[in-house]
């Protein structure tokens, strides 16, 4: 694959849906989502999305939109919360993740290595989703923008423990884990490449969704004009930045607190109940999975760019996003979630086992 898909992503590993909740008005907009979801996540989802496709054709002249990334952080942060609050154990709460992430990262990693020619060595370590640096000194995984997906399995095993707390206690603990991880990666610059990942300032991302979950249980999120207020001063002070490179060593300021401003605008707005309903960008965002992680193969390997090549940068970037989009569609649907389906039958068989439950 085409390594300058990351260019926006790869200097960071470089350096490295609900409980019970309060009856507060906020939750009026549980009432207003689609399905099981909140329409605010599914939509942010898709943006992020969608933005960091934009900027992966290399047709838009600026690394903004890979801040998409910083938005998934974030969100990710805030449901994981909502989840492990419904998990009936750390077990089950990773293998719930697992089924979630695990199938189609696993079946795009072996197209992608298969095409690549990679060795066994850098496709058995970014299954493991394990830092690690290949052959050429990248630290980037067989699918580039897995790099990711390493942070998210991280965050999941620290999510995971702090489940053996009492409930009270998890979420203190959760983040004093993150923030310690963080400044003991400051104080103790670390020259390992794992260790260097694992102690990212990128990990504050994830730090901050849990906060902005607390805010958002008791109803302290702004509404109408603030959450307004919030969405243009996030989206501005992103733009502000487009002709910059990606800003490496202060990412988690210039990048992440637009994000967290974002996310917290849409949240607020659901709960104000101002968030149109668009069943199309929610489908969008509940494909967003597979958007992001086969839009590389489509972009790069089948040779879409040469078939726009000579139209006007715009238009190619639109043709770009809405067939790495359509294509994401398709994956979610037939390949995706059957997947996930049949990973969960067999996890059932086996949990059903006679000896599996005489472990219980």
């Amino acid at each position: 694959m085409n390594r300058n898909l990351a260019a926006g992503d790869r200097a960071v590993p470089s350096l490295g849906n609900g409980g019970s909740l309060k009856q507060h008005g906020t939750h009026r907009l549980a009432r207003r989502n689609l399905g099981s979801h909140l329409i605010s996540l599914q939509y942010l989802r898709a943006f992020a999305a969608i933005i960091v496709v934009g900027t992966h054709t290399r047709l838009a002249q600026t690394e903004l939109g890979s801040a998409g990334v910083d938005i998934f952080f974030v969100v990710s942060g805030f449901v994981m919360i909502m989840v492990g609050e419904r998990a009936e154990s750390p077990l089950a709460f990773l293998a719930s993740r697992a089924l979630r992430i695990v199938p189609l990262y696993w079946y795009v990693t072996l197209v992608q290595g298969i095409v690549d020619q990679v060795s066994l060595r850098h496709l058995g370590l970014s299954m493991a989703f394990w830092p690690h640096i290949d052959a050429q000194g990248w630290g980037l995984p067989v699918v580039i923008q897995g790099w990711t997906l390493v942070f998210e399995i991280f965050f999941y095993f620290i999510v995971s423990a702090s489940l053996f707390a009492p409930a009270k206690f998890r979420v203190g603990g959760l983040c004093i884990a993150l923030a310690s991880l963080v400044l003991a990666g400051r104080i103790l610059p670390p020259s390992n490449h794992v260790i260097q990942v694992y102690t990212s300032p990128l990990l504050l991302e994830f730090l901050a969704g849990v906060l902005l979950c607390q805010v958002w249980k008791r109803g302290w999120l702004p509404k109408g004009q603030g959450a307004l207020i919030s969405l243009c001063l996030g989206i501005g002070l992103l733009l502000a930045q487009v002709s910059l490179p990606v800003p490496v060593a202060w990412r988690v300021i210039l990048w992440g607190v637009p994000a967290i401003l974002i996310v917290a605008a849409l949240l607020g707005l659901e709960a104000g109940t101002r968030l149109p309903l668009w069943p199309w960008l929610s489908a969008i965002g509940d494909a967003s999975y597979a958007i992001y992680l086969t839009h590389g193969i489509l972009v790069f390997e089948l040779g879409l760019p040469r078939l726009v090549a000579g139209l006007p940068a715009s238009i190619a970037i639109a043709i770009l996003v809405l067939a790495s989009i359509a294509a994401g569609l398709v994956v979610n649907k037939f390949v995706e979630r059957p997947m996930a389906a049949w990973s969960k039958r067999q996890i059932q068989a086996v949990c059903n086992k006679p000896f599996v439950k005489s472990l219980k």
